[in-house]
């Protein structure tokens, strides 16, 4: 998919392998360190001839490729690199694991989409022959100019990918009233449901503006009402999507999108692969 993508795109590929230091706690004589590590760096070679040796059966004459082996910290190596190269996208596959009971999205994946400034996609298993659905979270009651950029770009990306793959294309959007909770009992219900009735329709207005460039390749959109950490994770359980395109931030002010909040709860309940945004001009 990066080698389609970068065909697709005019992009370079850059294809990392990333190796912990080893025998950096080994206390035995130097001879045998430097022949220990010796046979570790010839090792670290033949990783990447199998590499190259499996590229060169899968490559497009058209896409220019890199190959690089890193040693150190994979997910430092990884951003760093990220940020001296100006990369625009992070393609990483999720290692299956029957017998992990923890949470479906984590280890590695989960700490670039938390610290990496460019767009991270997660990727699980999926079809050779293109994905079926993508979803597309967004949230368009915060108007401020960020928000409103965050939004254009995963519609753009999910929009992109939905042709490359031609696949149906969802968007989601989860609204709800702030405070209701708190309100309910404190006030008379009729001018609750009067407040609540405003809000639908200002959320539903707002979204409606903002999807009238991207109607023509969306297929369905669906406007619930409740919590984003608690809808999306349905939603997905319930449409099974081969792909969910999401945003994650850094600052108060994107309703439902707060990475270390509503963001990671809803990464570490989805099952599928997952596509995550940051703003522009964000900092690692």
């Amino acid at each position: 998919r990066g080698l389609n993508l970068a065909a697709q795109n005019g992009s370079i590929v850059n294809f990392v392998l990333v190796f912990e230091p080893a025998f950096k706690n080994q206390k035995s004589d130097s001879s045998l360190d430097k022949r220990m590590k010796a046979h570790y760096e010839l090792g670290i070679r033949k990783c990447v001839e199998l590499l190259e040796e499996s590229l060169r059966a899968k490559k497009s004459p058209s896409v220019e490729s890199r190959i690089s082996a890193l040693l150190g910290t994979p997910d430092s190596e990884i951003i760093c690199k990220v940020v001296d190269e100006n990369i625009d996208l992070v393609i990483l596959g999720i290692v299956e694991d029957e017998k992990d009971t923890g949470p479906v999205l984590s280890g590695l994946p989960l700490r670039l989409m938390r610290k990496c400034p460019c767009a991270v996609w997660a990727m699980r298993p999926t079809p050779l022959e293109g994905f079926n659905r993508i979803v597309a979270a967004v949230d368009t009651r915060d108007q401020f100019d960020e928000a409103r950029a965050l939004n254009t770009k995963i519609m753009e990306l999910a929009v992109s990918i939905a042709k490359s793959e031609k696949s149906e294309l969802h968007v989601l959007h989860a609204w709800s009233l702030e405070g209701e909770e708190v309100l309910r009992g404190s006030i008379d219900d009729t001018h609750l449901n009067d407040w609540i009735t405003r809000e639908k329709q200002q959320s539903h207005r707002l979204l409606s503006e903002f999807l009238e460039p991207f109607k023509k390749e969306i297929v369905d959109v669906h406007f619930h009402k409740g919590p984003a950490d608690v809808l999306l994770p349905l939603f997905i359980s319930h449409y099974k999507p081969d792909l969910l395109v999401m945003g994650t931030v850094n600052r108060i002010g994107i309703a439902g999108f707060l990475f270390g909040n509503t963001a990671e709860r809803i990464l570490q309940k989805v099952d599928c692969s997952v596509l995550t945004v940051k703003p522009d001009g964000w900092k690692s």
